[in-house]
């Protein structure tokens, strides 16, 4: 799902650390979310409601956005938007999807594009949003109407389905699990104390890391990984994540 309607999307400017020129001055500074171009209309990046809005801006002065509020408390805010084409107002209840706007270079902008940031109601608490936009991350994981087990949940989390540290107990309380007694399943899978096989072995996914590439490693061959894919429960053989425990056979 992209925060914009288009068929694609490329990143001007990624999350973290940046270096780069404003009106002639060289700029260092953290960037709290990820810069955006391709297509023009902004749209709702999951259902929730409005928080606060902006319609009126200008290049180098006040910028215009939406801010949305989601149901497990995550927020998502649009940035940089064309002054005059916010059509949603705070309070509003919006739909995944539905258009909030057009891309512009309203604020401290080089250039038009859409500056989009998930975090917790403030830029201090910001993620990145690069796998929830491109790799199919869940921002809103859903329930398809029924409560999953602890056990199943502690699977998922295994799997890097729900975050790290904070973010991972945010996620959980919101949605109704008991963060206590999943972490503590968690633990014991990974730490082999419970009726886990002592020969299961785990590993870490990072930067660069393919599915092909993990079973080379342990295998000698990745034209086996559709056994790793087995094993974790992952639908699609080419979206994993940083920071994912995968279960070895």
């Amino acid at each position: 799902m992209y925060p914009v309607k288009t068929n694609s999307l490329r990143v001007t400017s990624s999350f973290g650390p940046r270096t780069y020129t404003y009106q002639g001055q060289k700029v260092s500074d953290y960037h709290k979310g990820i810069d955006l171009v391709g297509g023009s209309e902004i749209v709702a990046f999951e259902d929730g409601i409005v928080t606060s809005t902006c319609n009126k801006g200008e290049q180098y002065g006040q910028a215009c956005y939406v801010r949305i509020k989601h149901s497990n408390g995550w927020q998502t805010l649009y940035y940089h938007l064309k002054s005059g084409s916010v059509s949603v107002k705070t309070g509003q209840s919006v739909a995944k999807g539905q258009k909030l706007g057009i891309m512009g270079a309203t604020g401290k902008a080089t250039g038009v594009h859409l500056h989009f940031q998930i975090d917790k109601g403030s830029s201090s608490t910001a993620i990145d949003p690069y796998d929830y936009i491109f790799n199919g991350k869940e921002l809103v994981p859903s329930n398809n109407g029924s409560k999953k087990s602890n056990d199943e949940i502690a699977t998922e989390v295994i799997r890097g389905d729900w975050g790290n540290g904070q973010e991972r107990k945010d996620r959980l309380s919101s949605a109704g699990y008991d963060y206590s007694a999943i972490q503590s399943i968690v633990n014991a899978r990974l730490s082999n104390t419970n009726t886990t096989s002592s020969a299961e072995r785990y590993y870490t996914v990072v930067k660069g890391d393919s599915l092909w590439a993990i079973a080379k490693k342990y295998y000698g061959s990745g034209h086996l990984y559709p056994k790793i894919a087995k094993a974790n429960n992952i639908a699609n053989p080419d979206i994993i994540y940083i920071g994912q425990k995968l279960l070895i056979p």
